[in-house]
């Protein structure tokens, strides 16, 4: 009898929790990019939203803790960040790969960050340190993903998709602005000539420093992806 319930629990919180994500509305060949990309599009403000039912983060605003840029000769740690701007992303394509089990996403956004920060080191051959707010706002950040999976069952037996793994590209093909307290600590004349200096060389700042915080930004997003889809079986997305 306990384990008659125990089955009967499981069964109901696994609807409940299926009751809880955001559905497919019309089903896509596995073939058809631009039906999959639409029906990603409609996803976004949900999964951004995040979903209690499957524990993940809110995506917009993020919250980032804690990440650190080591490379270049700059040394930075970033506490208590905030980024907004995923839940207006849009999806530029979706390509799924049924033979070397890839799906490919593409999108692009424009992205808001405030920061603590403090920093030592080097931007491009030139003295950087400080210790203060950082305010960094992106216009049209575009993203890449290269998601392996496998085809695994849920708890009801039925197919799905189990991500194992992100590869990612990013770009800033518009404009990123940069505006750090504090820099130099006070010394407003070196501020404002490395701020002339960052803002007019941004893509250069954007593409070298970039990466260890969008380390962390990516990995959030691949693993709200990748348990929306854990709990979404495949004959709900896909025409036979």
């Amino acid at each position: 009898m306990a384990a008659i319930f125990c089955a009967l629990l499981l069964a109901m919180q696994l609807a409940f929790i299926q009751s809880a994500i955001p559905r497919v509305y019309i089903k896509c060949s596995v073939w058809d990019s631009g039906c999959l990309t639409r029906q990603a599009q409609i996803k976004v403000p949900a999964i951004t939203s995040g979903i209690p039912e499957l524990f993940t983060e809110t995506l917009d605003p993020m919250l980032v803790n804690f990440a650190r840029v080591d490379l270049a000769g700059l040394k930075m740690d970033l506490k208590n960040a905030v980024i907004q701007g995923f839940r207006n992303a849009v999806i530029d394509r979706i390509n799924i790969n049924t033979v070397s089990r890839q799906i490919q996403l593409v999108y692009h956004t424009d992205l808001a960050m405030k920061s603590r920060y403090s920093a030592q080191g080097n931007i491009l051959n030139l003295p950087f340190n400080g210790d203060g707010e950082a305010l960094i706002s992106a216009k049209k950040v575009q993203m890449e993903y290269l998601m392996p999976f496998e085809i695994s069952k849920d708890a009801f037996g039925r197919d799905v998709i189990d991500l194992k793994g992100l590869q990612y590209w990013f770009d800033v093909k518009d404009n990123v602005r940069f505006d750090y307290t504090n820099l130099f600590y006070g010394n407003k004349g070196q501020s404002d000539l490395m701020h002339q200096f960052l803002n007019a060389n941004w893509k250069s700042v954007a593409l070298t420093y970039g990466r260890p915080v969008f380390d962390v930004l990516n990995m959030k997003i691949f693993n709200a992806i990748r348990s929306y889809l854990l709990l979404q079986p495949i004959e709900e997305i896909f025409l036979n």
